[in-house]
């Protein structure tokens, strides 16, 4: 019993330092508008990945693209999430 919780606190005591770890390099293409606010979710396989885009008259908008976990893309091209998002739907 002792040596399983020692071998569990090894192991979580270990996750730290996997965390944040890039699994393959960013990639990152041009845009026309002004774009911030990128996140990054994930379920263990698929990366969604979400950011903000601000377009001159059309207003604020949320596309995002799918990846697996070696970094190639799911979704060809992005995705229109949210469009005209408010506020608060950006945060």
């Amino acid at each position: 019993m002792k040596r399983a919780v020692l071998t569990l606190i090894s192991i979580f005591s270990c996750l730290p330092l996997l965390a944040r770890q890039e699994i393959t390099p960013p990639t990152f293409g041009t845009s026309a508008y002004a774009v911030s606010s990128p996140v990054v979710a994930n379920n263990g396989t698929t990366f969604l990945t979400l950011w903000t885009v601000y377009t001159n008259l059309g207003g604020k908008h949320v596309y995002g693209s799918l990846a697996d976990a070696k970094g190639s893309l799911q979704t060809p091209l992005s995705f229109l999430a949210i469009a005209d998002a408010s506020v608060q739907q950006l945060f």
